[in-house]
């Protein structure tokens, strides 16, 4: 099975707005929010529902949204779909989109500000 080609993807109003809020409170533009929040996403253990984001708001085109790590991000919703059971070629869009707009909401709610980021990052605890 093929991943389905594309070249843009639009968020819904509602994380369109709180992500241009958060750049004015921090700094980071909503393509790095939108990064570290599908990654956020990815680690609930739900799946997303694609029905429950709009289309209205911000548009971004792949490299702008993904930048370099396109590959990475493709492999990690991959390995998503095949955990949650979904098709790759009727699903990858859809949830692609709900764990983009899903992370954008996640992120928000946890940044504040560029030092809450930090934060984020998972730590490993040293050997004992």
């Amino acid at each position: 099975m093929t991943t389905p080609k594309w070249n843009r993807l639009r968020l819904s109003d509602e994380f369109t707005y709180r992500l241009r809020n958060l750049k004015g409170r921090s700094g980071l533009t909503p393509n790095l929010v939108c990064r570290i929040g599908f990654c956020l996403s990815l680690a609930e253990p739900r799946v997303p529902d694609p029905a429950r984001y709009d289309e209205n708001g911000q548009e971004f085109n792949r490299s702008t949204l993904l930048g370099n790590w396109d590959d990475l991000y493709e492999a990690l919703l991959r390995e998503r779909l095949a955990t949650d059971r979904l098709d790759l070629e009727v699903d990858f869009l859809p949830q692609l989109r709900a764990h983009m707009n899903r992370g954008a909401g996640m992120a928000c709610d946890r940044i504040r500000n560029i030092s809450d980021v930090l934060a984020l990052v998972p730590r490993k605890s040293a050997p004992s």
